[in-house]
């Protein structure tokens, strides 16, 4: 099959060495050398580049499913601080109504607000809540100030803590992806040039009539069109790289924008094709920053 996106990489590099091997086979019955690329490139080279891109997209998998974990623990955790913070802004308003501290209450942010915008309100409740605290002398109000369930500062302080190493935990998954892609990426266009060297080197040593270039698998689409998108795939971070049909490969909390690099036409041979072919697979997207 024509490289359509990562993973078709692996399937079109084994009907290639599927191919050099039936090639090498006739040779040695003909008591022939077995084929090779400029260079001494034999089978056994592409063997191995094969199997390095597969084991580089396997390696991507699992830093991208650890990244879907850790957004997933960093959202569950911006929920929870989220709630106590509403909790706070309501307890304050009720038992401390007319003291003035309702006027330093912080602000709630978005279910999906950025780091900063998160942290800048817990470290302004934990103020305010610690001077709440430390109050005397209040109408009807005896300190400390308690939360649902008999919930207390220093347990919010454990769940500040709790919540920067979730974002950090965000923060160093996007960086192992990103990572992780652009070392998968770097094998691609060797694996494809390879591929396209052994289609012409075939027509050369056999002649564009003999069986084994009429049967020479193909790199790109022969039909010149480029895939509608590929399988599910990697999930990303929050403003990631688009990959083909618009789905997103997030690389990070800013993203970078972009697809990821097409296919590049190969050269004018027989059932090559000449059309460009998204090489991504499409992620899940991450969720946007938008707070207030």
């Amino acid at each position: 099959m024509p490289i359509s996106d990562y993973g078709s990489h692996v399937i079109t590099g084994r009907e290639f060495l599927a191919h050099w091997s039936d090639v090498n086979a006739d040779r040695t019955a003909r008591t022939m050398a077995p084929f090779s690329l400029p260079g001494g490139y034999a089978e056994a080279n592409l063997t191995a580049d094969v199997a390095a891109v597969e084991a580089a997209i396997t390696a991507q998998e699992d830093l991208q499913n650890g990244l879907t974990i850790a957004m997933a623990a960093r959202d569950a955790a911006r929920g929870g601080v989220r709630n106590r913070i509403m909790e706070f802004r309501k307890a304050v308003e009720y038992r401390l109504k007319g003291s003035g501290y309702e006027q330093s209450l912080p602000d709630t942010p978005h279910p999906d607000a950025s780091e900063q915008k998160v942290l800048r309100a817990l470290d302004d409740m934990a103020s305010l809540w610690t001077r709440v605290n430390a109050a005397s002398g209040l109408p009807n109000f005896t300190p400390p100030l308690l939360l649902l369930g008999g919930y207390a500062l220093a347990a919010f302080r454990t769940d500040v803590t709790a919540m920067r190493a979730k974002f950090l935990a965000v923060a160093e998954a996007e960086n192992g992806a990103r990572i992780g892609r652009k070392k998968r990426d770097l094998l691609l266009d060797p694996l494809r040039d390879r591929l396209v060297q052994y289609r012409q080197g075939i027509e050369v040593e056999y002649g564009g009539e003999h069986v084994f270039t009429q049967t020479l698998p193909d790199v790109y689409d022969s039909s010149g069109s480029s895939p509608a998108g590929g399988g599910g795939g990697e999930a990303g971070g929050e403003g990631g790289e688009a990959g083909p049909a618009g789905a997103g490969e997030g690389t990070g909390e800013a993203g970078e924008g972009g697809g990821a690099p097409a296919v590049p036409s190969g050269p004018a041979l027989p059932n090559t094709g000449a059309g460009q072919v998204s090489t991504d697979q499409p992620e899940v997207s991450g969720t946007t920053n938008n707070s207030q």
